[in-house]
């Protein structure tokens, strides 16, 4: 069936309604004679009379009728649809799927879940953790958290956390043991705990900040993850030296089970953002979500 005739239908089961072409074409918004011309249209592609006529009023056929009696459940349940979103409008809810990776989600989304679904029961959040960068629009998401140098610009990106430091971290053991080291050169005497890319596949080269100046150094690890909690864990359980973030690390730092090496050398990570495509028509539970976890300074 061709699109155009669902319009042709509307006007047939408007005029049918009021029992006139002049009272339908005030509910459609268009003139009488443009009402009598789509029901005439209608009833050329149908091959069959639809309504009786007179100079006073119009009646549906018998297979006027029986058309009639067909759409009107359809028409119901259009506008029953339509008044579902007029109801989001006023009370958020729904399901939204979101991908983030893994560090966003364990220390800025997790802590405020709780008084989100507080604020919003009838919101269903599903997150997706994925550490390795994600064509969130080809696979069903409404939305992605990336820090921002990963974000695309065309995305409409609102953030949600400040900015972080990558640190470097060992076992107070491990370092009794190896001893501290005075600078990254000496990297290349210690077991490095590496992290792998989901996407490009490469190791993350680690990065330091000496008077003004950045530079990298390619480890030659003795222990990779593609999973950011495991670096921690295996730091913690001695396995040598790993590079993370400072809100990772806070923790194991401030009860004594980690160590930060390099103190005057760390590097600045860019903030989270929660990213989408385009402002106009958002989704009234994204809206909402991203309103709730923007970050005001």
């Amino acid at each position: 069936m061709k699109r155009e005739i669902w319009s042709d239908l509307i006007v047939f089961a408007k005029a049918c309604q009021y029992g006139s072409f002049t009272a339908a074409s005030k509910e459609l918004n268009i003139s009488p004679s443009a009402v009598s011309h789509t029901i005439k249209k209608l009833e050329a592609r149908l091959e069959t009379r639809l309504l009786h006529r007179s100079t006073r009023s119009i009646a549906p056929t018998e297979l006027g009728q029986k058309l009639l009696e067909e759409l009107e459940p359809a028409i119901k349940a259009l506008d029953a649809t339509i008044d579902t979103f007029n109801i989001d409008s006023m009370e958020p809810k729904g399901r939204i799927r979101i991908t983030s990776h893994k560090v966003a989600v364990k220390y800025t989304l997790l802590p405020r879940l709780k008084e989100f679904a507080r604020q919003y029961p009838l919101i269903i959040v599903e997150i997706n953790i994925d550490d390795g960068l994600v064509d969130f629009i080809s696979e069903g998401f409404d939305a992605g958290i990336r820090r921002y140098e990963s974000v695309a610009p065309d995305m409409i990106a609102v953030k949600i956390d400040e900015s972080d430091q990558l640190i470097y971290v060992a076992s107070p053991s491990y370092l009794t043991i190896k001893g501290t080291p005075k600078s990254p050169a000496d990297l290349q005497n210690y077991h490095c705990i590496a992290y792998r890319f989901e996407t490009s596949g490469s190791i993350f080269d680690w990065p330091f900040a000496e008077e003004g100046r950045e530079y990298k150094i390619v480890t030659t690890p003795t222990l990779v993850f593609n999973d950011t909690d495991m670096l921690l864990d295996a730091a913690i359980e001695g396995c040598g030296i790993a590079c993370v973030t400072k809100r990772q690390a806070q923790i194991a730092l401030n009860n004594g089970d980690l160590c930060q090496v390099f103190t005057d050398q760390s590097t600045v990570i860019p903030a989270n953002f929660i990213y989408f495509s385009g402002r106009s028509h958002l989704p009234h539970a994204l809206r909402a979500f991203v309103d709730f976890f923007k970050f005001e300074s």
